[in-house]
């Protein structure tokens, strides 16, 4: 029975160790700086100013031209736990909440995407199984970066 649990979990640390969620280019942005760990869960706690994750978090930085996006990557070992904190998120980042504006919800290759305004971007919450992404991306490209990495991912 053991021998097969550590088989399967092998199988899955090897189909994780292959995908890789963040690209090293996409839609013309070129990766210039990928934090993880400690170092990108305290990042992640000091955005939301107080202790919000203790699970393994990823972050790229992107670059074209001037142009910068930012995209945030949260594994947790179950997509229950990642739905359960998108909805958490969700919540308090409505903008009564929050220095976001213009909420609202949309559907891009069946991946139900949160859409919110602020800070000079368009920022953008989901799930993809027991993974939650934040996008925050310069307005102008948005859309078409979200389409470009949600194709990505799938």
């Amino acid at each position: 029975m053991y021998k097969y649990l550590i088989l399967f979990s092998f199988c899955l640390l090897q189909y994780c160790a292959e995908k890789e969620f963040l690209p090293q280019q996409i839609l013309g942005y070129s990766m210039v700086r990928k934090i993880s760990g400690t170092e990108a869960q305290k990042i992640v706690n000091r955005i939301h100013l107080r202790p919000i994750t203790d699970t393994e978090n990823e972050i790229g930085f992107y670059e074209k031209n001037t142009e910068q996006v930012i995209i945030y990557v949260t594994y947790y070992t179950s997509e229950n736990d990642a739905r359960e904190d998108l909805i958490k998120m969700v919540e308090k980042i409505s903008p009564k909440n929050s220095v976001f504006i213009n909420g609202g919800q949309i559907i891009f290759d069946d991946i139900v995407t949160y859409r919110y305004f602020g800070m000079g971007q368009t920022h953008y919450v989901f799930k993809v199984k027991n993974m939650l992404f934040w996008l925050s991306v310069d307005t102008m490209i948005a859309s078409k970066f979200l389409e470009s990495y949600i194709k990505y991912l799938n």
